[in-house]
């Protein structure tokens, strides 16, 4: 990867988004990042130390179009383009169809479709216009997980990223979504998830084929 990076990484404060936005600083990347609560503003401070040339911070919803447009185009603004977007959804344990609510159903979606979803379609514009970019949508979910919630939903996301890999493509646009598996043994920040990620996602960074999908495994 470039010293001179410009990435965008949605949901930053904690998990994946957070060790991406870290790994991206400690290159010299430089960084929007968003994040839902005033924790974001102490990432920034961070990133700062751990090595990224520029950063802004945002206290920002992946589910608010205003708010992902808004990112994208400060980021534009201030670093002249984003070669990079990182953004992740997290699926939790689902019970049978029997136990799941329509309010519990419709949040999923947009939870985790639609905060795909968004990010992706504030930054394309950019990455098309530029005629070069990388997309990486992680989706971490319960390693095992069959349940129609939760099936549903991330075959959703996987069809929407393939989908849009086709349009993105001939664009010099690259979209990679990445499966994170967490099994009942594991934290969700935990050692192992953090590391099968870093590798991961490092890979993800360099490799210049049309790979839509990588499954990776975070062991026990």
């Amino acid at each position: 990867m470039r010293r001179d990076t410009i990435a965008v990484v949605t949901e930053a404060s904690e998990g994946l988004g957070r060790v991406a936005a870290l790994q991206l600083a400690a290159e010299g990347a430089s960084l929007a990042v968003t994040g839902y609560s005033e924790d974001i503003f102490l990432l920034k401070e961070v990133l700062e130390q751990k090595g990224a040339a520029r950063v802004l911070a945002f206290q920002a919803d992946v589910t608010e179009e205003n708010d992902m447009e808004h990112v994208v185009q400060a980021a534009c603004n201030a670093f002249g383009g984003v070669d990079v977007l990182v953004t992740h959804t997290h699926f939790e344990d689902s019970g049978p169809l029997e136990s799941v609510t329509v309010e519990e159903w419709q949040r999923t979606y947009e939870r985790n479709v639609q905060g795909i979803f968004l990010p992706v379609k504030a930054v394309f514009p950019v990455m098309k216009k530029q005629s070069s970019g990388k997309i990486v949508g992680a989706l971490q979910h319960p390693a095992g997980q069959t349940s129609v919630l939760n099936s549903s939903g991330m075959a959703a996301v996987e069809s929407f990223m393939q989908a849009f890999a086709e349009e993105a493509g001939p664009c010099g646009v690259q979209p990679v979504m990445v499966y994170v598996p967490v099994d009942e043994s594991q934290r969700p920040n935990s050692d192992a998830i953090t590391e099968a990620w870093t590798r991961t996602f490092t890979t993800v960074l360099e490799d210049s084929s049309p790979v839509t999908v990588q499954h990776i495994q975070t062991g026990g």
